[in-house]
């Protein structure tokens, strides 16, 4: 289904129970935003991944560490799902770690995902083949006519196999003796990716908002529509979603910096600078089509500040001024916009 289809869906019932409760003498209104974000800025990353003696894998890539995104969890699962094997069996380090790595920009601008993402992809497909070769030697079968498949090395002639823990634990066995084979014992493989244009994510936010008479906003229903390209984990991305859905009530209703008529901050602390909590959070509900990828092997675009932080302050701002009736132009909105 297109994202304006939904959209218009979703505004239309908005619309409706909006009227029903118009009739009810409520101040209620929807409102409506699209955008489109720039992101994926490069120029690139890096991504090691490597078989530890144990079988279990090791991803280290060049970005730095996360700060609750989830990036270790989706990164885990793109070397778990390319490989064939239970996520449990990855191991994320970061950029962070400047002995285990040194090539990386950072964590910013949406674009972990989609570069030390297909950084991280890449490697492990060099990987595989290292696995393949290595395996192939290993069993004194020919490379041409092994196959990789879900964690094991396979003769398709013999049928014989090896999993990758039992490659592993053959190139550690034997301290002292010598090497037989006519391959690297390598079980790792680095690589860096660059993509040569940037990622443009869109979507489309709905908001349905009352306000009281003395000016207080209750948001009774949101949707964020999202198209982010491929989306590693839903899961994830919702949670990053609704919890930028949530930061930008906050830019919108409460979070203002104020000062005194001579210059001294007057929002010093929490307890006037006010953030939302739980008692301010509200239902939010997301949709996501992958039909705008990108031409990256792993084609995703990145949700980290494009739909929560740019969609959800129009469309929030312009249900509020329908529902008061009142232009607004600036946030946070002054409460005595609001009193009836």
């Amino acid at each position: 289904m297109h994202l304006l289809s939904v959209a218009e869906s979703y505004y239309r019932d908005f619309e409706r129970r909006a009227e029903e409760l118009r009739r009810q003498g409520k101040r209620v209104g929807v409102g409506l935003s699209f955008y489109i974000e720039q992101n994926n800025f490069g120029p690139w990353e890096s991504a090691s991944v490597r078989v530890k003696s144990n079988g279990k894998i090791l991803v280290i890539i060049g970005a730095a560490p996360p700060h609750g995104q989830g990036d270790a969890t989706a990164i885990a699962q793109i070397v778990a799902d390319e490989l064939g094997i239970d996520i449990g069996q990855i191991e994320v380090s970061w950029g962070g770690d400047t002995e285990l790595i040194g090539e990386g920009f950072g964590t910013f601008g949406s674009r972990t995902l989609t570069l030390a993402g297909n950084a991280a992809l890449l490697a492990t497909r060099k990987l595989k083949d290292k696995l393949k070769r290595v395996g192939a030697a290993l069993m004194n079968v020919n490379y041409e006519g092994v196959i990789y498949e879900n964690g094991y090395v396979k003769d398709a002639k013999t049928g014989r196999s090896m999993s990758i823990k039992d490659i592993a634990t053959a190139l550690t066995a034997n301290p002292g003796s010598t090497w037989l084979y006519e391959v690297e014992p390598s079980l790792e493989d680095s690589a860096y990716f660059g993509l040569n244009d940037y990622t443009y994510p869109y979507g489309s936010h709905v908001a349905l908002v009352e306000v009281s008479e003395e000016g207080l906003i209750k948001v009774l229903d949101y949707v964020a529509i999202d198209d982010i390209g491929l989306v590693v984990n839903p899961m994830l991305a919702e949670g990053q979603v609704i919890g930028g859905v949530i930061q930008g009530f906050g830019e919108v209703v409460l979070e203002g910096v104020k000062y005194d008529d001579d210059g001294n901050p007057l929002t010093q602390t929490f307890g006037e600078y006010w953030i939302p909590t739980i008692m301010e959070a509200f239902n939010t509900k997301w949709y996501y089509l992958e039909e705008g990828k990108s031409n990256a092997p792993l084609p995703a675009k990145g949700i980290a500040e494009g739909g929560p932080l740019i969609g959800v302050l129009p469309a929030l701002t312009r249900a509020i001024e329908r529902a008061v009736n009142r232009r607004i132009a600036k946030i946070p909105i002054d409460p005595s916009l609001l009193i009836k």
